[in-house]
């Protein structure tokens, strides 16, 4: 019997102590909201500093992607966004960075981590994705390749459109958001196939974005960002903040923004 005895009480000790070893390395796999957050708030502070540092002494241009007598169709308001189906999410902004563009395009490449699923699909929540956004910087002989400026001016900046210096392209319709704002958004997958020639699949080709592996956002019209002091999401569109009560979009700039903060801005 002491002998049984003997053997039983190492075995029990193994036992125990695998046993703890083993939820040792469960509590260790767990993910520390807190800690995940510190982590983020480090990378937007570095991402931002340098991007900042990137865009600080280039020229700036601005420019607008839809045309003043131009019609469009989208979402008026919550209803209709929802009927649209498209996911709605509010998400941060953790990174800005510059893609490979094709003639006459300028595009970047926006790091978002979804906070919330407003609408649709809810699996979208806590992963980051990659927005394809208007704007950002663009060498010249790339955006102006072909084109005549024969006065060395484009939108009132001074130019030279050979060259590879670069500039900063400001889509006032949709502007870049801060990294480190919040955004709410609809979101379309980017979708292309094999046969897809087109020039904002070849952007994406260039740019290792492969098919329905990112997003188009809802800009310029249904996009809205709440920047770090901010208390209030504003619509990004820069044009349609400063439309008057006697414009007919006034009412949709207006109300769907109020919409938006009185549903989501919690």
């Amino acid at each position: 019997m002491k002998k049984a005895t003997y053997l039983i009480l190492p075995l029990i000790s193994v036992i125990f102590l695998t046993a703890c070893q083993s939820n040792a390395g469960k509590d260790s796999s767990k993910k520390d909201p807190e800690s995940e957050l510190q982590v983020q708030k480090q990378k937007i502070t570095r991402n931002k500093k340098a991007w900042d540092e990137k865009v600080s002494d280039i020229k700036r241009i601005d420019v607008r992607t839809i045309g003043e007598t131009s019609s469009y169709v989208f979402p008026q308001n919550l209803k209709e966004m929802k009927a649209s189906k498209k996911p709605l999410i509010k998400g941060t902004v953790v990174n800005l960075e510059k893609m490979t563009n094709l003639n006459h395009l300028a595009n970047t490449k926006a790091t978002v981590k979804i906070d919330a699923v407003l609408m649709g699909d809810k699996k979208l929540k806590n992963k980051t994705i990659t927005i394809v956004l208007s704007g950002g910087i663009v060498a010249a002989r790339e955006y102006f390749n072909g084109m005549n400026l024969e006065s060395g001016k484009y939108n009132g900046v001074t130019v030279n459109p050979d060259s590879n210096q670069k500039l900063y392209i400001n889509d006032t319709d949709g502007p870049l958001p801060k990294i480190g704002s919040k955004i709410i958004t609809d979101l379309s997958l980017n979708s292309y196939d094999k046969t897809d020639t087109g020039e904002f699949a070849t952007m994406l080709r260039s740019n290792d974005l492969k098919n329905n592996k990112s997003y188009l956002s809802g800009e310029p019209f249904t996009f809205w960002v709440k920047n770090t002091n901010s208390k209030k999401y504003v619509l990004n569109n820069e044009n349609y903040r400063r439309l008057t009560e006697n414009d007919v979009r006034y009412d949709f700039a207006v109300n769907f923004t109020k919409e938006i903060n009185q549903a989501y801005n919690k």
